[in-house]
This record gives C-alpha cells, sequence and structure tokens, in this order.
C-alpha cells in the first residue's frame, strides 16, 4: 500500500512539473496561415494576467484583435500578407498592476497602467516601477526567440478592461471595449513608424511620416498629397476637413507641429487612418516582403533546347481587392500583351543565341503616389541561351550556317587547326565576340563581367572570350577589349 501511494505521488510531481513547464516555456498556436514565413508579415500575439484557466479566452481575444485589424483601411486589403501566431503563458493572478490605486498583480511579463504618471500608459519592464530588462521585455524576447525567431510585429494583451495602450517595439493594449482600436493605433506606431498626432502632453516631439514642424510647402513629407488650392498651414475649418494638408497640433503640442489631416487615426480613435498614414503603412508592408512571392525556373541562368520550349512562371503576392500590375520584357524592351503570370518562350520568339528574359511585378494601388524606393515593385530575370535550330535540314545547326568565320560549314578548317581543343570551329566564333552576336562591342565587356563575376552565361568557346590569347577568360581580357575598343590597342586575335 506504502509503495503504491509513493508510485503515485511519484507519477503525480512529475505531471505536475510537466505542466508547469510548459506554462513557463510557453504554447505557441498558429491562428492565421497565409504561407511561408519567410514570405509573410508575422504577428504574434502574447497575453499579461491570464491565469493557466483563461488561456481560451486568450485565445479568443487575439483572434478578435486580428479579425478586427483586417476590417481597417489599409490593412483589409492585405490580409493574405499575414501569418499569425499565440505565444501563451500562464499568469498568477489576473489582470496587472495599477499603482496608483494601490492594485498589484503577480503576472508573468509585470504589465502596469500609471507608467511614468500617465494613467493610460501600459508597460511592462523596463520602466518606472521596475528597470530590469529581464522582468518584462527580456521574457517577451526570449518566447520570442524560442518559438518565433522570425516574427514581425508583436502584439502585447493585458487582461484588463482599463482602457491603456503604448507603442514601440511592441505594442501593448488592455482588453477595454475599444481596445481594438487602441491596437490598431499602437500598431501603427511600432509597424508604421507613425507618430501620435493629439496636441495633449504626453511624450516627445518627432519628425515623422506624419508630423512635422516644417511649414514650406515644398518640404512637407506629404506635400505629394496635398493639392495646390490647399492652404498651408490649413485652417481647421470644415471645406478642408477631408483634404490633406497641414493642420496645427501634433506630436503632444498645440503649436509649432503639424498632422496632414484634421482628424486620423493616430489623433483620435474610432476614424480611419488618412491617406499618409495608410500609404506609409503599405510601403512599410513592402519594406518586409515582395510583390513577387516566387518564380520558376528557380535558376536565373538556363539554355532551352532548339526543339523545345521554356514555361518561365510566377507566382505573385495578390492582395485581397486591388490586382497588380504584370510587364515581361525581352531583352530589355516590354513584351506587348503578357501580363499574366506565364510566359512560354521558344525559337519561334526569338533568334538563337543569348537574351534576358524578365517580369515586373508592381502594386497598382491608389493608396500609394510616392514610393521612391520602388518598394511596391519587383522584379527577376532569366539569362536565357535559346540553342540553334537546323531549319535546313543539311545537318548543321543555322549558327554554323550563317557563320561568316567558317568558310565549309561542319569542316575542320584549316582556320582553326591552331587551336586545337581551345576552340570548337562549331561554336561559329569571333574572336574577342564573348557574346556571340557577331560584333566585338562594349556588350562583350559587359558579358565578359557578367560571367566572371556575376554568374553570367560563359562564352560559347575560349576563342569568343580569351582575347588577349592567353588561353583563359579573366580581367585581362576585359581590359584588352576596353583597350581595343577606346584606346586604340590591338584587336582580338586567333591564338
Amino acid at each position: 500500500m506504502s509503495r503504491r501511494f509513493n508510485i503515485s505521488f511519484v507519477i503525480l510531481i512529475i505531471a505536475v512539473l510537466i505542466s508547469s513547464t510548459a506554462f513557463s516555456q510557453g504554447v505557441l498556436n498558429k491562428i492565421l496561415d497565409n504561407g511561408p514565413n519567410n514570405k509573410r508579415i508575422n504577428i504574434v500575439f502574447l497575453g499579461d494576467g491570464y491565469t493557466s484557466a483563461q488561456q481560451s479566452q486568450f485565445d479568443a481575444d487575439a483572434l478578435g484583435f486580428l479579425n478586427y485589424l483586417f476590417t481597417i483601411e489599409p490593412f483589409d486589403n492585405y490580409e493574405n500578407y499575414y501569418n499569425a501566431y499565440t505565444i501563451f503563458i500562464a499568469s498568477n493572478a489576473a489582470g496587472v498592476d495599477h499603482p496608483a490605486t494601490g492594485v498589484y498583480k503577480d503576472t508573468y511579463f509585470n504589465g502596469t497602467f500609471d507608467s511614468y504618471g500617465i494613467t493610460r500608459l501600459t508597460t511592462i519592464p523596463p520602466n518606472n516601477f521596475d528597470g530590469s530588462y529581464a522582468n518584462g521585455m527580456g521574457k517577451v524576447m526570449n518566447l520570442l526567440a524560442t518559438h518565433l525567431p522570425d516574427y514581425d510585429m508583436v502584439i502585447l494583451l493585458f487582461n484588463d478592461l482599463e482602457y491603456g495602450g503604448s507603442g514601440g517595439s511592441i505594442s501593448i493594449s488592455s482588453v477595454h471595449s475599444s481596445a481594438t482600436e487602441i491596437v490598431a493605433h499602437e500598431v501603427g506606431h511600432s509597424f508604421g513608424n507613425l507618430a501620435d498626432e493629439y496636441d495633449y502632453p504626453g511624450g516627445s516631439a518627432r519628425e515623422a511620416p506624419n508630423a512635422t514642424a516644417q511649414t514650406t510647402r515644398e518640404l512637407i513629407r506629404w506635400n505629394h498629397w496635398i493639392l495646390p488650392s490647399t492652404p498651408v498651414p490649413t485652417p481647421e475649418t470644415s471645406p478642408y476637413f477631408n483634404l490633406i494638408g497641414l493642420f496645427e497640433g501634433a506630436v503632444y503640442n498645440p503649436t509649432g507641429w503639424y498632422r496632414p489631416k484634421y482628424s486620423c487615426k493616430m489623433q483620435s480613435l474610432g476614424v480611419p487612418f488618412c491617406s499618409v498614414c495608410s500609404e506609409q503603412l503599405i510601403k512599410s508592408e513592402y519594406s518586409y516582403l515582395s510583390p513577387l512571392e516566387s518564380y520558376s525556373p528557380v535558376n536565373n541562368v538556363i539554355t532551352i533546347p532548339a526543339n523545345s520550349s521554356q514555361i518561365f512562371e510566377i507566382i505573385p503576392m495578390y492582395p485581397t481587392f486591388n490586382s497588380l500590375d504584370i510587364q515581361w520584357y525581352l531583352d530589355m524592351a516590354p513584351l506587348s500583351g503578357e501580363n499574366s503570370e506565364t510566359l512560354e518562350m521558344s525559337l519561334n520568339d526569338v533568334n538563337w543565341g543569348n537574351h534576358t528574359i524578365s517580369v515586373e511585378v508592381s502594386d497598382n494601388t491608389s493608396l500609394v503616389i510616392n514610393d521612391p524606393s520602388n518598394l511596391l515593385m519587383d522584379s527577376f530575370s532569366w539569362n536565357a541561351y535559346f540553342e540553334a535550330a537546323d531549319t535546313d535540314n543539311d545537318g548543321f545547326t543555322d549558327d554554323i550556317d550563317n557563320c561568316p568565320e567558317i568558310p565549309n560549314p561542319g569542316q575542320d578548317n584549316a582556320d582553326f587547326d591552331a587551336l586545337g581543343d581551345l576552340c570548337d570551329p562549331y561554336c561559329c566564333a569571333i574572336a574577342g565576340d564573348a557574346n556571340n552576336d557577331y560584333n566585338v562591342n562594349i556588350l562583350d565587356v559587359v558579358f565578359l563581367i557578367t560571367f566572371k563575376y556575376k554568374g553570367g552565361l560563359e562564352p560559347n568557346c575560349l576563342y569568343e572570350g580569351d582575347a588577349n590569347t592567353d588561353t583563359s577568360i579573366d580581367i585581362l581580357d576585359i581590359v584588352y577589349l576596353i583597350s581595343f575598343k577606346y584606346k586604340g590597342g590591338p584587336p582580338p586575335g586567333c591564338l
């Protein structure tokens, strides 16, 4: 009887330890799956002040916040660009600290209101109550490193009904009835680097995509959104309420600092993000990922046999509403009507030899009108060699038939005897013609540089690339061709 009791007791202790360890390490759950993490923006929700019995409540809260975020412009158009996760970690008590009223809770991240004398400001250590990074932010970083090291956006929910929130490297919000709006506002800070647009005290003023002290029209960050007829600074009167302008009062200052619109989510909850903030948020999304998700063939240097065709294919990152612009190019020239996800090419479409096939994908959203860094566009190129065909059925491919350097195509001509194995006469070689286009010019210099230093195609034979005839292709041949074309140097020759 005693032995059985001891064994049962040990099993119970082990079970408790395992359960405790699981909670201390966190539980990862994927709540939105749109693709691989390296091709998506990864949101992760954490919670403070949720007990072990409240895990389902935390999951429901996180999902509610996530779903609401994708009802807000511009996030509603880009839900496909995101994955989302929760990491649950149990606290010993429900709720968080309210030092101003003497309320203290034993929670995992040591979350608190009343930070820095501001009742609604929610933080975790290090803060003015606890300067130890390890007691708050350090725990967040450890959980992320363990469960989701490729996170992009972190939202920490306080299991507390008091109104409050904060931004920064992570967004923190309570679960107040307006909390979904708080999260959207705080994501504006942490993800879009947007500033607060309200003018009551709360922090330090700073230049931001949506805040400035600049009043010269041409130098205003969002001048591209301001109509020429809109005065700057802009009067706070009804004719201008729905326009982008320069409205005084922003970043905790009633004067001397300006915001883009009379009302915006970065100023007041329950209203949309203005055009300036929406544009910034979309550009922030594209700073993480590309409108071009994948492409095929994955190798950018390929050879297409004469008797076959090659299908080039892309998978774009389609937004929810607007489409993407797709344009295919042949040798840098746009191909008319080729705007789909696939392109098929063969010798019916091009001459034999080297060609560049490329594709460009761009987001045509009207919410972005200024993208100097081309964040909303991406492209990919293939170096494609189309092998020559034997169209006249004489036993020799067209490149040999049309080669002026070979008097008797297909024969072992005396002109090439000295080359031995260094040059195949059937490659239709012209000394120094590295790209095999029957001309020796700057394009051959570019071809050799691409071959030697950028992984491009190699010349068909040594004879075409070995301009200085030292039986190797290297930087000296590039120098030799430049000297020949532009400095009066000797021409390339045969060995």
